[in-house]
């Protein structure tokens, strides 16, 4: 989420930032909104502060003896109007909120322009890609053949970019098995390759969506190093 007060004290800058990324932000919607909460954040801190001196000048004329039925009758409406100013403020703060929370992050200086990944630039290179005898499969192809891993349930749950993990066989004390063991060896491979680590276990720690009435799956990653 893009820092609050960048956006009320320079939003065309952030315009201008989004705009790199072909991201359209509408200033003036922005603007519109910051002027409609102003106003009730004045208003509250106003009376918050008034609330509090009068609560002083309660106690103050309490330990006089005074009579302080006016004061309790003035701090009392105080309350109410700070609880409407506060709920006005909410609302507001929260429409706000939901606008920024859809606004995509900033770029940095050194990201190129561009509208998609066909703008990328490669930076550097290590190695040279390896050639197959056969046709590689991603990770998508296969946790689906492996039957671990079922893309599309976890999009109509939550959306992209998730996954829901099954049971290999329904009963099974191991039911996650087949995918988790898969994902070790792919661990082990890289850090082999990489690092010189051997003696991996686990996978990477994370949060799964899993099967309706499966436990959650939290996995730890350890490696030694080669010369241990």
């Amino acid at each position: 989420m893009i820092d609050p007060k960048l956006l009320r004290t320079d939003p065309e800058a952030v315009a201008r930032n989004l705009a790199r990324r072909g991201y359209p932000l509408d200033v003036t919607a922005l603007k519109t909104l910051e002027e409609k909460r102003k106003p009730w954040q004045v208003e509250v801190d106003r009376l918050r502060a008034e609330r509090n001196v009068n609560a002083k000048a309660v106690g103050a004329a309490k330990g006089r003896g005074e009579d302080v039925s006016a004061l309790i009758a003035k701090g009392e409406s105080l309350t109410a109007g700070l609880g409407e100013a506060e709920a006005a403020l909410a609302a507001v703060q929260a429409e706000l909120e939901h606008w920024q929370l859809g606004l995509p992050n900033l770029l940095h200086a050194s990201v190129p322009d561009g509208h998609d990944e066909s703008a990328n630039l490669e930076v550097r290179r290590w190695g040279e890609p390896r050639h197959f005898a056969f046709q590689p499969r991603d990770h998508v192809e296969v946790g689906e053949r492996l039957a671990g891993l079922d893309f599309e349930a976890a999009a109509r749950i939550s959306g992209a970019r998730f996954v829901v993990m099954l049971p290999s066989e329904p009963g099974e004390g191991e039911a996650y098995s087949g995918v988790i063991r898969e994902a070790q060896e792919l661990v082990e491979i890289g850090l082999k390759g990489v690092l010189g680590f051997v003696g991996v276990e686990g996978a990477c720690r994370g949060s799964v969506l899993v099967h309706a009435g499966a436990p959650s799956m939290t996995l730890t990653l350890a490696g030694v190093p080669a010369s241990a």
